[in-house]
């Protein structure tokens, strides 16, 4: 059992704590045959809450925002709206001077930079370059499919080594795209000179990502990994299962299930490197059969299990940034968002533009809209509402290197903020 502690505000009340006791609704399991009954009229993910935060709990909507084949139609409208998601299920095939301007849209960053304590140098970078293998980038005539085994640091080229402002901010890696989770599924697209890393496309992404994290897989493989209509979601911000980590929002077919764990399928690597499936067990506590249901309550505590947890660029070690943050969130649900806020402000909803509005103006339109999200260039975050005359948001934020819960007014991300965005229908 575990407790979730939100502290808001300049005088540090509380605002919920949830004792996380997993509903009792289900998937059918085919090999089980034992299918218990849906609650219907019970769309929230916890069911019991301190009694003495009941009347704030109980404002928070159990409605039903937008239903899963809502959703699926709204992801559809996003992927029309930009070039940031890849319709790698239809790829067959790619051509090599393709490749290679996927590969050589990365810029080496200007130095000064450091590994950790140790300053880059230009013989440093000539080898990085150099391991990229560009004289060998072959046509694929027929793509190579995989899913991620391990969570996968996705980078701008084929290096372990950081690429760091200073030895002081190590929560920032200029070459650090993102992180793949667990059963993303890409296309292998080229191998480098040193056979460490593939140049990979992902729905979101592409770029350079260790060997070793990744399974070859076939199309059948992608097919019941990624479309099994048994599975479920990790509600939970992470799990550790020996030495695989599961980020929330990572899908994973289920077998079967009882009163207190689900049976899933986790993807492996085999010892050539091919996709093998490993049966393992999850508490029903940390995950969800299905897709959660998109209410405002729901939102909030997917919001909420992230408070506190490291912000780091591009997901490096384990934490998340602002995209990552609220991708993985509205993920549970079903959404497929860009990965970066450049595109995400642009596709994923509808936009309120604020940008020339003056601060009590942006201010009073913002309390109109809780459960928005609020962007600003270069950053996100989700708006939670007004409480005892404070506006509150929750984002992953470079100024306390956390998840954090902060008030609105008197910040200096008020200002800055240029759009509204309403995910609905």
């Amino acid at each position: 059992m575990k407790r979730l502690l939100i502290v808001l505000g300049v005088d540090l009340f509380i605002i919920i704590i949830i004792v996380l006791k997993f509903s009792t609704r289900h998937l059918p399991s085919k090999e089980s045959g034992n299918v218990p009954k849906k609650k219907e009229d019970n769309n929230n993910l916890f069911l019991s809450v301190p009694s003495k935060l009941e009347p704030y709990v109980d404002e928070l909507s159990d409605d039903i925002i937008m239903s899963k084949e809502e959703i699926d139609e709204y992801n559809q409208t996003i992927a029309t709206k930009t070039s940031a998601i890849y319709d790698i299920y239809s790829i067959a095939k790619i051509d090599r001077e393709k490749i290679k301007k996927y590969i050589n849209s990365y810029e080496v960053p200007s130095l000064p930079k450091y590994d950790n304590d140790k300053k880059i140098t230009t013989k440093d970078v000539q080898a990085i370059l150099k391991n990229r293998d560009l004289e060998n980038v072959k046509d694929c005539e027929k793509v190579s499919r995989g899913l991620i085994v391990k969570r996968s640091n996705l980078r701008s080229f084929p290096t372990d080594i950081h690429f760091y402002n200073s030895p002081q901010t190590k929560y920032l890696d200029n070459i650090q795209e993102t992180e793949l989770l667990v059963n993303t599924p890409v296309i292998i697209l080229h191998e480098s000179r040193d056979k460490e890393w593939y140049f990979i496309l992902s729905r979101t992404y592409y770029g350079w990502i260790r060997k070793d994290t990744v399974a070859i897989a076939t199309l059948d493989d992608w097919d019941y990994f990624l479309n099994s209509d048994d599975f479920v979601i990790v509600t939970a911000e992470k799990i550790k299962v020996d030495d695989t980590t599961l980020d929330m929002s990572t899908r994973l077919p289920f077998i079967s299930f009882n009163a207190q764990e689900y049976e899933v399928v986790l993807p492996k690597s085999d010892e050539n490197g091919n996709i093998k499936k490993q049966k393992i067990s999850i508490s029903q506590e940390k995950v969800y059969p299905g897709y959660v249901p998109y209410t405002k309550k729901n939102l909030y505590i997917q919001a909420l299990k992230y408070e506190g947890i490291p912000y780091e660029w591009g997901g490096y070690t384990g934490g998340v940034d602002c995209s990552g943050f609220i991708s993985n969130v509205f993920h549970t649900f079903g959404f497929q968002f860009p990965r970066n806020t450049s595109s995400q402000n642009s596709s994923v909803g509808k936009i309120i533009d604020i940008e020339d509005k003056s601060i009590s103006e942006k201010l009073k339109l913002i309390e109109n809209h809780p459960a928005s999200l609020l962007y600003q260039k270069g950053h996100v975050m989700l708006y939670l509402g007004k409480h005892n005359d404070k506006n509150y948001i929750i984002h992953a934020n470079g100024t306390t290197l956390d998840v954090a819960i902060t008030p609105l007014e008197n910040s200096k991300y008020l200002s800055k903020i240029d759009k509204i965005v309403l995910i609905s229908d």
